[in-house]
């Protein structure tokens, strides 16, 4: 999948989500949500360049005061990143 049919998104109840192929997922609570958008139409645009900082700051499971440090003791929940396919990876 090339980079231009992936954007970054917030909504407009300021949630951080992203857009592949024309569909909209959400970061919420460490899962994401994809909403039916049927009553209330709800409003996207691409995420500014200083918005959620640089980067998304992960909180520290084993000392949630160092918000933006992670360890890979900190949790069970780490796991090999697959490889990608993409030439276009970085």
């Amino acid at each position: 999948m090339s980079n231009d049919k992936i954007e970054w998104i917030v909504n407009d109840i300021a949630e951080l989500g992203v857009m592949v192929n024309g569909k909209c997922y959400f970061l919420y609570k460490g899962e994401s949500i994809i909403y039916k958008n049927e009553d209330k139409k709800m409003q996207i645009r691409t995420v500014g360049k200083r918005e959620f900082g640089e980067c998304c700051h992960p909180i520290n499971d084993q000392n949630p005061n160092m918000i933006g440090t992670v360890s890979l003791d900190d949790c069970d929940r780490w796991v090999d990143m697959p490889a990608s396919e993409s030439k276009e990876a970085v």
